[in-house]
């Protein structure tokens, strides 16, 4: 995947998930990419563009990040 921007459909593989961040009040969610993939979301779709069609679901915010999940997390078998 190198330097170029990581989309959904190149993540799917990786057994890697969408990490999605409140940048106001820090909430965090994981999203598993089957579950992107099974709604509207291209799979061309760049993992940081996810967060614009996101709303914290704690403080209804708008200002979300995401991300891939680390692969870390992944090996021990946890979310962020």
């Amino acid at each position: 995947m190198g330097d170029e921007p990581l989309t959904l459909k190149a993540l799917a593989g990786t057994g890697r998930n969408v990490v999605a961040q409140c940048t106001g009040c820090g909430h965090e969610k994981t999203l598993s990419v089957r579950g992107l993939l099974e709604h509207p979301v291209p799979g061309k779709t760049l993992i940081g563009g996810i967060a614009q069609r996101l709303r914290c679901s704690e403080c209804n915010s708008r200002e979300v990040i995401t991300f891939a999940e680390s692969e870390r997390n992944v090996r021990q078998g946890r979310g962020l």
